[in-house]
């Protein structure tokens, strides 16, 4: 899935990443996998190029390439406990 901004600029770059916010986190609640393909939305020859072919208009730039799917379930990364991380309100 390729996520396109309207404008490059701030607005649209926060409102494009919580628009694959939502997606990602249905996806996940679907049991569906999600990675992301970003090399041809970072380099900047490459999503030109691809801008061009996908024929997009103006100031629309290609952000966000993300690949969808089922995958066995890998293991989670470890969490220390919320006591080691956060201290309550008054004390440091």
């Amino acid at each position: 899935m390729l996520f396109i901004s309207k404008k490059n600029d701030k607005k649209h770059w926060v409102d494009l990443g919580r628009s694959f916010e939502r997606v990602a986190l249905r996806a996940t609640s679907l049991g569906i996998a999600h990675a992301h393909l970003n090399m041809p939305c970072e380099v900047e020859p490459v999503r030109n190029r691809l801008a061009t072919h996908l024929a997009l208009e103006n100031d629309e730039q290609p952000l966000l390439l993300i690949r969808f799917g089922y995958a066995k379930e890998r293991p989670r990364s470890p969490r220390r406990p919320l006591d080691e991380v956060i201290l309550p309100p008054g004390v440091g």
